[in-house]
C-alpha cells in the first residue's frame, strides 16, 4: 500500500526544475590563479540572452564565448560580470561553453543571474571566486623545515654514537 506522503515526495523530485539555466562550473588552477569555466544549460521555455555573475571580488579576466559580449562593473560593492547576447543567445534545450573569469580568489558559493528574450530574470547559485586568496608557501618556511630536519638527524647520529 502506498501512503499519501509517499506518492507527494515522489512527485517533488521527478517533477522538472524551474529554473530557467543551470550553470556548471570548472575549477582549475593555474600558477596562483583559479580559472573558473562555465557551461550554462537553458532548462527555460525562451531563449537566453543574459548571464550575471555576482562576485565579492574583482575578477582578472573575463573570457566570453563567440557571439557574447562581456563586462563588468561595481555594484555596490559587489562586481557584476556579465555577458550578453550580440547575436543569438542560447535556445530551450540547448547548452554553451566559454563563460570563464579567472581569479586569485578560491571557489566558494555565488549568485548568478540568467535573462530571456521576455527580459524575465531568474536567479541561483553556482560555484566561482568568493574564497580565500589562494595560500602560497613562503620560502623562508620551506628553509625553516629543511633546518628542523637536518638538526634532526644531526641530533639522532649524535645520540646514537658510542661515547
Amino acid at each position: 500500500m502506498i501512503r499519501f506522503p509517499t506518492i507527494v515526495l515522489a512527485a517533488l523530485c521527478l517533477a522538472p526544475s524551474s529554473m530557467a539555466a543551470t550553470l556548471y562550473p570548472t575549477v582549475t588552477t593555474q600558477g596562483s590563479s583559479f580559472n573558473y569555466d562555465y557551461t550554462v544549460e537553458n532548462n527555460g521555455i525562451e531563449e537566453l540572452i543574459q548571464i550575471r555573475l555576482i562576485l565579492p571580488v574583482v575578477p582578472d579576466d573575463v573570457r566570453s564565448a563567440d557571439g557574447w559580449d562581456p563586462a563588468f562593473r561595481d555594484e555596490g560593492g559587489m562586481t557584476v560580470v556579465e555577458w550578453t547576447a550580440s547575436s543569438e543567445g542560447i535556445a530551450v534545450g540547448a547548452s554553451l561553453g566559454e563563460f570563464g573569469i579567472t581569479s586569485l580568489y578560491g571557489p566558494g558559493l555565488i549568485a548568478f543571474e540568467v535573462m530571456d528574450v521576455t527580459f524575465t530574470a531568474e536567479a541561483g547559485t553556482t560555484e566561482g571566486p568568493a574564497g580565500q586568496l589562494m595560500a602560497l608557501p613562503e620560502p623562508g618556511t620551506f628553509l625553516l623545515s629543511l633546518f628542523s630536519l637536518a638538526s634532526a638527524m644531526a641530533f639522532r647520529r649524535y645520540v646514537q654514537r658510542p661515547h
